[in-house]
């Protein structure tokens, strides 16, 4: 990754944005690719009927005891509601009673799946801003972008495709069944293999844009607004404190590039101007508490964001800096607007913050975010734990999912529901919550190759671990022959572990500090709490937040 330090960000971006909106084209119609989930072909599979509490999320909110969905050909046939007649042709169909509450999967719209094998990092002291610790923090260099490089690097261990599944089957353990910030380039963000990604995913009218910086020149600019324009845009903006932030916002104000369906990612540094102005063009904002908690020691002022009738969606952001998935962060969001907030957001409000509401911002809120006839059967089956559903879910845990599906197929669950509904060869015992619960997964998709999760977990920890005896099977020849010359390193023939080290720390300053692989799931992980309660910038109240996981 090319640093470019930031500075004069302000200058820079407000004279993009005019030179952009004078360059760009007038015309912003976009190409747009027909949904190829709006109509599925029927077939002769009568499908299953899941029972449950269903918790609809639809606009009126129904909550529906001992209902049934009829699931078939990827999508939710008919809504059931108890003592009510099978439709037509559900006569047939294979029963589950799951026993649990029903919900829509959770929409992660915010996240670097690529670096869910990282552990949260032990950070020392709050930043101003997002350009702070990228591109001036040596150990953050060091402890994540130089090792990044060497283990997903096409010329070193080129893991990308491990590296990103872990990801996926981190969201997916979690009840997530969409995410977003996958590389659309990878094998694993292909259309139907395990979760589904929001930008390769055909569920809305046009494809979802994902955009992780400013733009620094026209063209770029040009690009953004027309991207914006022609569909839904996820973009970081106004991440930090520092005074920059607020004029990235309003440099997509002058550029035109706010007009249209833009979901604004931390929005930290804005206040009631950039909410106004959100508000005017139908931008929404998605809120990452602990991320931004960790690494800045503030967060979103979401108080005043929902006052303007901006809606806000919640997101974990990613591994290094913030919550496992989009339930534990469900946690996060509850404690803030417990001990922070003086307008209390309601238990249903914080679950539409999961479901519904980046459905909108996606554009997919006629197909995914709540339970109703002809939507995509993406769903996740919890334990009833508590008899408010909304408070159900956001008290459960990992450990409580009892099934997640996405198109209608099931990839992840408590294993005797797993095994009553795919075949033994799809699926896998989970490995997690030692021997209290078994689960089982299904980890390969047509598109990736053939691996088990004890396979992929020890790929990964062998990268992390800077293995020379590991790098060596996976370097390409040619390109150590060159580093080692350039490092003024004598290789042998064949080269040895102890020259391929050699190499590895003068190109990438590697090893830095043990590395452990990030367990998928938070009661698995003795470190988590550990390690974030002594981060300077979070709140002495989240020292509740481990309560959550002890029931």
């Amino acid at each position: 990754m090319t640093k470019i330090a930031p500075r004069n960000l302000s200058l820079i971006l407000a004279l993009g944005a005019l030179l952009a909106a004078c360059a760009a084209p007038t015309s912003t119609a976009p190409v747009v690719e027909a949904s190829r989930l709006a109509e599925r072909p029927a077939t002769a599979d009568p499908g299953w009927l899941l029972k449950g509490t269903v918790v609809t999320m639809n606009a009126n909110n129904e909550v529906l005891t001992g209902a049934r969905l009829w699931i078939r050909d990827g999508v939710i046939g008919a809504v059931i509601k108890a003592g009510e007649a099978l439709p037509p042709g559900a006569e047939n169909a294979k029963p589950l009673d799951t026993g649990g509450m029903i919900y829509p999967g959770l929409i992660d719209i915010h996240n670097h799946p690529e670096y869910a094998m990282y552990p949260l990092l032990p950070l020392k002291r709050k930043y101003l801003d997002r350009y702070e610790w990228r591109y001036y923090d040596d150990d953050y260099d060091k402890r994540i972008t130089k090792m990044q490089s060497f283990i997903t690097g096409a010329k070193y261990l080129n893991l990308y495709p491990e590296v990103g599944r872990y990801g996926e089957l981190k969201a997916l353990v979690a009840g997530t069944t969409s995410l977003q910030g996958m590389r659309k380039d990878q094998p694993y963000a292909a259309e139907g293999c395990l979760v589904r990604n929001t930008e390769t995913a055909s569920v809305g009218a046009a494809k979802v844009t994902s955009q992780l910086d400013m733009p620094r020149d026209t063209a770029e600019w040009a690009a953004l607004k027309k991207a914006v324009q022609g569909g839904p845009t996820v973009m970081h903006v106004g991440e930090g404190n520092g005074f920059r932030m607020a004029r990235e916002y309003e440099s997509l104000k002058l550029s035109e590039a706010n007009v249209g369906k833009l979901a604004v990612i931390h929005g930290v540094g804005l206040g009631a101007p950039e909410f106004d102005e959100m508000a005017k063009q139908h931008n929404s904002l998605v809120w990452s508490p602990l991320s931004n908690f960790m690494l800045y020691g503030s967060t979103a002022k979401v108080e005043m964001a929902r006052s303007k009738m901006v809606a806000v969606s919640l997101a974990p952001d990613w591994g290094p800096s913030g919550s496992k998935s989009l339930l534990a962060e469900l946690k996060v969001a509850d404690l803030v607007n417990r001990n922070q907030f003086t307008a209390k957001i309601s238990d249903l409000e914080l679950v539409a913050m999961v479901t519904r509401q980046p459905a909108a911002a996606l554009g997919w809120g006629e197909k995914l975010g709540q339970i109703a006839p002809g939507f995509l059967a993406d769903l996740v089956v919890m334990d009833g734990r508590n008899a408010d559903p909304y408070r159900n879910l956001i008290d459960a845990i990992e450990e409580n999912v009892r099934l997640v599906t996405i198109d209608g197929v099931a990839l992840y669950g408590d294993a005797a529901i797993m095994k009553s509904l795919r075949t033994p060869d799809a699926i896998e015992d989970a490995g997690l919550f030692g021997t209290r619960r078994a689960k089982a997964i299904a980890i390969n998709c047509p598109a990736l190759p053939k691996t088990t999760l004890p396979e992929l977990r020890k790929v990964l920890q062998q990268a992390l671990s800077t293995d020379a005896v590991y790098a060596l099977t996976r370097v390409d020849a040619a390109q150590l022959a060159a580093d080692a010359k350039s490092c003024s390193v004598t290789l042998s023939n064949p080269a040895t572990a102890e020259e391929m080290k050699k190499v590895v720390k003068c190109k990438f300053s590697l090893p830095f500090e043990a590395t452990t692989l990030s367990p998928l799931v938070t009661s698995d992980d003795p470190d988590f709490f550990p390690r974030l309660l002594a981060i300077p910038g979070v709140p002495a109240y989240m020292k509740d937040l481990p309560n959550y996981w002890k029931h």
